[in-house]
């Protein structure tokens, strides 16, 4: 019982799933990335940004490994629309959740630290690694 109080979560990602979050500016191509992810269309995707207002969660088997995705909404520093902030805040919450944070961003759009999520989740401010994609076609 101690050993596995003290495993440092493993025994919780092994029966649970590694919990990744996809974040990212709106019309970043989360959404469409989760869907690829999963096979089917498990988010809405649409040119409209904002589309995504909570968390999507899907369970996925990737190389024999559990892993619990977690779409967001986009997340930008001003909106006037309250149920989008609260997108946003649960957005940043599922990413101080996750055990891997992949930050997608629009390859046609250069990223700034002025951006809200720059450096916020660099190397080393999270368990596991912090990585970043660009947007794709499908």
């Amino acid at each position: 019982m101690k050993t596995h109080l003290e495993d440092g979560r493993r025994g919780e990602i092994v029966r649970s799933g590694v919990k990744l979050a996809i974040i990212g500016p709106p019309n970043a191509g989360k959404s469409s990335l989760l869907n690829e992810l999963a096979r089917r269309p498990a988010a809405i995707v649409s040119p409209l940004a904002g589309t995504t207002r909570d968390v999507i969660q899907v369970n996925l088997d990737l190389g024999g490994m559990s892993v619990v995705v977690s779409d967001t909404a986009g997340i930008r520093t001003q909106t006037d629309d309250v149920i989008e902030r609260e997108g946003i805040r649960r957005a940043w919450a599922a990413a101080e959740e996750a055990d891997i944070v992949l930050c997608v961003v629009d390859a046609s759009r250069e990223s700034s630290d002025g951006d809200p999520w720059y450096g916020r989740f660099g190397p080393g401010e999270k368990p596991s690694a912090c990585s970043c994609a660009r947007r794709f076609e499908t």
